[in-house]
C-alpha cells in the first residue's frame, strides 16, 4: 500500500469512526433519491410538506452523509451510470465523477444527459421515490436539523 492510499484510508477511518450509524444504514442509490425529492420539494412542490425552515437545511445534511460514503471511492459502478437518466441521478454521478475523478471518460457523456434533465422530469423522478417522505432516513435529517 502506497503512503498516499494509506493516509486516505486512515482519514477514511477516522471519519467513518466520527460519524453517527444511521449514515450507513441507508444505501447510496436511496441517498441520491432522497436527494432528488429534496430538491423538488424546495422548487416548490409540495412532496413531504416539510417545513421551509427545515427543508433548506435538509439537502447539506444529506449531502454530507452521501460524501461521507463516497470518500475515498473512486470507482463508480457502471450500472449506475447507464442508468442514470431513468432515475434522475445523472447530475448526481457526474458532481462525484467531476470531485473524485476528475480525468474520467465518462464525464462529457454524463454531463449531456445530466443538462438534458428539467424540472419536469426531476418531479416525475421524485414522485417514483415518494416513500423518501416517510423514510427513517428523512426522520433521521429531520432530527439533526433541529439540533
Amino acid at each position: 500500500m502506497s503512503v498516499k492510499r494509506f493516509r486516505y484510508f486512515v482519514i477514511f477511518i477516522v471519519l467513518v469512526l466520527s460519524l453517527p450509524i444511521p449514515a450507513f444504514a441507508h444505501s447510496l442509490d436511496q441517498m441520491a433519491a432522497g436527494l432528488n425529492v429534496l430538491r423538488v420539494e424546495m422548487d416548490g412542490q409540495p412532496l413531504c410538506k416539510t417545513e421551509s425552515e427545515t427543508l433548506n437545511r435538509l439537502p447539506q445534511l444529506l449531502q454530507a452523509r452521501i460524501d461521507a460514503v463516497l470518500l475515498g471511492s473512486k470507482e463508480a459502478k457502471l450500472a449506475y451510470l447507464e442508468t442514470c437518466e431513468s432515475r434522475c441521478r445523472c447530475g448526481f454521478y457526474l458532481d462525484w465523477l467531476t470531485k473524485n475523478d476528475p480525468k474520467n471518460s465518462v464525464l462529457p457523456t454524463l454531463e449531456q444527459k445530466a443538462k438534458k434533465l428539467n424540472s419536469k422530469q426531476a418531479l416525475a423522478c421524485a414522485k417514483k421515490n415518494i416513500w423518501f417522505c416517510k423514510s427513517n432516513l428523512l426522520q433521521e435529517l429531520k432530527k439533526e436539523a433541529d439540533l
